[in-house]
């Protein structure tokens, strides 16, 4: 039975109104994650007719993998925003249940705010109206959220990589490494063999057999490729907590 995708990460936009242009330029300059099916994005316009604000925000809230805080004087002066969504986002960042990452749109004193010890964005915490270049600085921001983005995906791939094989469901597991390895694990593929092993496999859906019409000469016998198939799920078993290490250890830290 295949094992079902690791699934998307939900991201939460919390903004003041008065910054609504600046959160849809945001939200273009993440299209690619989208695009993918890396991410699926919530935000206060996504309300239907007839439902209840207030209930529809704090269950996206609850159940947002990153949540982004647009600051601002008018974020920061609204006791919604403040009070509810902040004080919800850093409570679930605290726990450890979300990512929290804070964006300085425009000038105002954050540092006394319960997020000031969280790493801000635009690099360097420079307002996005202060450059010069507001695409360039929402570029800075979405690349940045992007790493993000992917460390999660990898990590859900490698718990779920993990607990297959203590169940001894090899084959499912490896087919969870060909997410891993789109994401970055193909760093640690340093055999050209066996990452043709997991593209052929995995991305051209080619059974040992196909791979060995399709590459005479290159692999000895179908049997060959089944044992570069365990040695690639072995290193990978061997290296797990080296690969969070190298992809910037917790996520949420």
């Amino acid at each position: 039975m295949a094992v079902e995708a690791t699934g998307s990460v939900e991201v939460f936009f919390s903004y003041d109104q008065e910054d609504e242009p600046l959160q849809k330029r945001l939200e273009k300059q993440l299209h690619f994650l989208k695009r993918q099916g890396l991410i699926s994005a919530w935000h206060n316009r996504a309300l239907l007719a007839g439902q209840e604000v207030d209930s529809e925000i704090k269950k996206h809230l609850e159940t947002a993998h990153i949540i982004l805080l647009l600051i601002s004087p008018d974020f920061l002066s609204s006791d919604y925003c403040c009070k509810v969504e902040v004080a919800e986002a850093m409570r679930r960042h605290e726990s450890g249940e979300a990512h929290v990452i804070p964006i300085i749109l425009r000038h105002v004193y954050w540092q006394d705010e319960p997020f000031n010890r969280l790493q801000v964005l635009p690099t360097g915490g420079k307002p996005v109206l202060s450059w010069s270049d507001i695409d360039e600085a929402f570029w800075d921001i979405a690349d940045n959220i992007q790493q993000v983005v992917k460390k999660l995906l990898l990590d859900r791939c490698l718990n779920l990589i993990e607990k297959l094989c203590q169940e001894n469901r090899h084959e499912e597991a490896f087919h969870i490494c060909e997410q891993a390895h789109r994401l970055t694990i193909n760093n640690l593929l340093t055999d050209e063999r066996e990452r043709r092993v997991v593209y052929l496999h995995f991305h051209c859906n080619l059974k040992p057999r196909e791979i060995m019409r399709y590459c005479p000469g290159e692999f000895g016998s179908e049997e060959e490729i089944y044992r570069l198939k365990r040695n690639i799920m072995e290193r990978i078993m061997r290296n797990v907590n080296k690969i969070r290490w190298h992809l910037g250890g917790d996520p949420r830290s």
